[in-house]
């Protein structure tokens, strides 16, 4: 019994040295691979940065490169052409749509001028200006802003407008009766603006124009003249003219 204990316990005594001698190995390269770990981690920074320097110098030399400027020429050249393709047919487009215009206006002229609805119909349909109210100013002060009155001086109902040139869009002005004007409320003091009035008297239609300031005046005086449609068009544009 003693003799296969001791038998038995050589055996396990050979496997542990065995199993010693392996994990003692395996140490060694454990420690020889943490110091090489450890020798990396300290000089990654350095060579990061010498690796994104050698790629932006890459970068720098393909762009430098005869290929790359053959192919930047080339799609410049092809954006220019597309570009001024562009310009072509909008200035085609332009042409005919003032060509079309004119025809409409000279066609229709007598039966829209000499009506206020059909007037008022033909400005809304040419107006590219975008429409507001009194909201579109709501974050200047209420001291930088005032009401814009419109004398109304006949029986004759017009239509106002009040156009601001820096931000090309309009406002209507709302007729007050108890005052006999045309009130805009809450517009920026100084600001560049047209006032546009229309209406129709003796069948035919009346337009006035007044280039101005916010503030130049208490009560604005419109001067109204016989219109026709081109003259209605261009009261919604042009506006640099003062």
């Amino acid at each position: 019994m003693a003799k296969k204990e001791a038998k038995l316990y050589a055996k396990k005594m050979k496997d542990y040295e065995r199993k010693l001698a392996r994990y003692e190995d395996r140490k060694k390269a454990y420690d020889v691979a943490m110091l090489k770990y450890q020798e990396e981690v300290s000089t990654f920074d350095q060579r990061h940065e010498e690796w994104a320097e050698g790629l932006e110098k890459q970068e720098l030399n393909f762009r430098a490169s005869p290929e790359f400027k053959a192919y930047l020429a080339k799609k410049e050249k092809s954006q220019a052409a597309r570009f001024k393709l562009y310009e072509e047919q909008m200035a085609a487009w332009e042409r005919l749509k003032e060509q079309r215009l004119t025809e409409y206006e000279e066609k229709y002229a007598d039966q829209i001028v000499g009506s206020k609805s059909l007037s008022m119909q033909y400005l809304y349909r040419i107006n590219q200006l975008g429409w507001i109210n009194c909201d579109r100013f709501y974050n200047i002060p209420a001291e930088e802003k005032m009401n814009l009155a419109v004398a109304d001086d006949d029986e004759e109902k017009e239509e106002i407008f009040i156009v601001f040139k820096d931000i090309k869009s309009m406002m209507k002005a709302q007729r007050q009766p108890t005052t006999n004007a045309y009130l805009t409320q809450a517009v920026p003091k100084n600001a560049a603006i047209r006032i546009v009035g229309i209406k129709v008297k003796n069948g035919k239609a009346h337009l006035a124009i007044k280039d101005t300031t916010a503030g130049a005046s208490t009560m604005h005086e419109l001067n109204y003249q016989p219109t026709n449609l081109k003259m209605i068009r261009q009261a919604l544009q042009n506006l640099d003219v003062s």
